[in-house]
């Protein structure tokens, strides 16, 4: 699991925006995992965050799930985070990407 963390302005906010930028290899296989804070900032009766650590956990229990079956899973398991008493204060976005070579 190789993480890239980035901080930059929301899409489409300005008309010349300056995004960071990282090269990396892409092969058959690969998963990306998208998300916004609002993923590992969902907080349990404790105030805990969910956390990058917990996120990493569930993705690597789950890594042989489809990337729908995962965003289901990782959807389900913050909800179980979080007391129902507990009102959303983030927005949550997540996308899997799988990358698979033509003809697979």
């Amino acid at each position: 699991m190789e993480r890239i963390e980035s901080n930059g302005i929301v899409f489409g906010a300005t008309q010349q925006p300056d995004y960071p930028v990282c090269d990396m290899a892409v092969r058959s296989g690969d998963r990306f995992i998208l998300y916004t804070d609002g993923v590992i900032e969902v907080e349990n009766g404790k105030g805990e965050f969910f956390g990058d650590s917990m996120l990493e956990q569930v993705i690597r229990r789950n890594e042989s799930r489809t990337a729908s079956q995962l965003v289901d899973q990782l959807l389900a398991e913050l909800r179980d985070w979080q007391p129902g008493s507990t009102a959303q204060q983030d927005d949550i976005t997540l996308i899997v990407v799988d990358v698979v070579q033509p003809g697979e």
